[in-house]
């Protein structure tokens, strides 16, 4: 089957971590030939019809496909479709109706993914709120800061920040990152060395990468995530003196900090021809292109009569436990 036959369904979270990368690989799918559709929410396919529309001009073939949200049957606000406008409201009640208007999305997709909610998590969620825990939390601990002395010298972009576009300002010698996969692709890519600062899961793993594989990166001194540990836990919350440290090691002019940003440069570099043609992560890309191929073409004809092929399916839910189930398929009906 030719490439420009073939159909790339991409089902992100609806959290805008998860959609940028999938935007990205439709671009790159579709550059190549498939036609690519991004099944999303009207919210977010809003936020990112820019950049699509931006692909489609340059002649790619790709899609937005928006389902309803089904927030405001479950009591959230009109408007309310993504993870990162959860940030205003802790309630555990808003985060379960957030996630049951997911589960309640992917009914039509169980043919593709099957999510399993674990009976502790909504043991949890159901404690939470019967005994109020974050309702004792006051507002006051939430409100934002000017830092004295330091009023102009900063910039706090609500919602989400343009990364890309920092890190390609050339006044930007060091970036404090969290060690999501995303902040540390970008950070490597751009060649800006990085102080690492992860909160928990894989983020422990990136920093190791950057840090001791790739010495690219310095540690901020996190040592336990921070997720459903107490913020005054030892190891989650750094010194400020270990963390003067760190910037100053990140920032130094001497010949460790030359080796630093010289290396993360040299990666920079070596990631750009990776992706290039005949690269590496390209030879992959057109791998999993001719794997799709095939497998179309074998499902079309091992049915009798003519074959309708529907769309291979990358998607993804957010499990309770943190992990991501990834579901792929490549389904064949009768016409």
């Amino acid at each position: 089957m030719a490439a420009s036959e073939l159909h790339f369904l991409l089902v992100p979270l609806v959290a805008q971590g998860h959609i940028i990368p999938m935007v990205d690989l439709a671009r790159l799918l579709a550059a190549r030939g498939p036609r690519v559709t991004v099944v999303t929410t009207p919210v977010n396919a809003a936020r990112n019809r820019a950049t699509v529309d931006s692909a489609r001009r340059a002649g790619l073939a790709i899609e937005l496909a928006e389902l309803p949200f089904p927030g405001p049957q479950l009591g959230l606000p009109e408007g309310l479709e993504n993870l990162d406008q959860l940030l205003d409201d802790v309630s555990s009640t808003t985060y379960l109706a957030f996630f049951q208007a997911i589960w309640k999305m992917a009914e039509p997709l169980q043919g593709l993914v099957l999510h399993c909610p674990s009976a502790y998590f909504l043991l949890a969620v159901h404690n939470l709120s019967t005994h109020g825990v974050y309702d004792r939390v006051g507002d006051d601990e939430l409100e934002p800061f000017e830092v004295p002395d330091f009023p102009d010298r900063g910039l706090v972009v609500r919602g989400w920040a343009p990364q890309v576009t920092i890190l390609s300002h050339r006044a930007v010698g060091g970036f404090l990152t969290h060690c999501g996969w995303n902040a540390t692709l970008e950070a490597i890519s751009h060649g800006v060395p990085t102080l690492t600062w992860p909160c928990f899961a894989d983020q422990f793993c990136s920093e190791r990468l950057l840090v001791d594989v790739l010495r690219v990166g310095v540690r901020s001194g996190v040592k336990v995530p921070a997720k459903n540990v107490p913020e005054e836990a030892e190891g989650v919350q750094v010194p400020s003196g270990d963390m003067e440290k760190a910037i100053a090691e990140l920032m130094d002019g001497g010949s460790e900090g030359m080796v630093r940003r010289s290396r993360a440069k040299e990666v920079a570099a070596e990631m750009r021809v990776a992706m290039e043609e005949g690269g590496s992560s390209y030879s992959d890309l057109t791998d999993m292109i001719h794997y799709v191929s095939e497998l179309s073409r074998k499902s079309s004809h091992e049915r009798d009569g003519s074959s309708m092929t529907l769309p291979f399916a990358v998607a993804e839910l957010r499990s309770n436990d943190s992990d991501k189930i990834e579901a792929g398929a490549a389904l064949s009906l009768q016409s």
